[in-house]
């Protein structure tokens, strides 16, 4: 039941994606999708921690974690499942803020054409 609430959510961003607000670019949708992450490292040992998205748009994303593992300006790649399909996306950390016991953190798209919200729904809706 979860999946099917999340992959609601996901097929009503799409609806919604030319939507704009007064302070932003785009609308932020709030989600909370639990998922993992790694950091995007030229020879680095790819580690995956959890994380949970709190809330997409098209020209981010916000995870909350237990630890930061990363640096402001790294590329961390987001890893959710929604329903049997895996899907990704990736984004420049630009914030990290205390939240808690644990860290708030922005990441934005690192391209116009490959915003975080395209990256997921693509992934997610055409895998078999």
């Amino acid at each position: 039941m979860e999946v099917a609430r999340d992959l609601l959510e996901l097929k009503e961003l799409i609806s919604q994606l030319g939507l704009t607000d007064d302070k932003r670019d785009s609308l932020r949708y709030e989600v909370s999708i639990p998922g993992n992450y790694y950091i995007e490292k030229e020879n680095q040992h790819r580690s995956l921690y959890a994380c949970r998205l709190v809330d997409v748009s098209t020209r981010g994303a916000c995870i909350e974690i237990e630890e930061v593992t990363f640096q402001l300006n790294d590329i961390v790649r987001l890893q959710f499942s929604i329903g049997s399909n895996i899907t990704e996306a990736f984004g420049r950390v630009v914030y990290i803020d205390r939240k808690g016991n644990g860290y708030k953190v922005g990441l934005q798209s690192t391209t116009e054409k490959e915003n975080i919200v395209n990256q997921l729904l693509c992934k997610c809706w055409i895998s078999p």
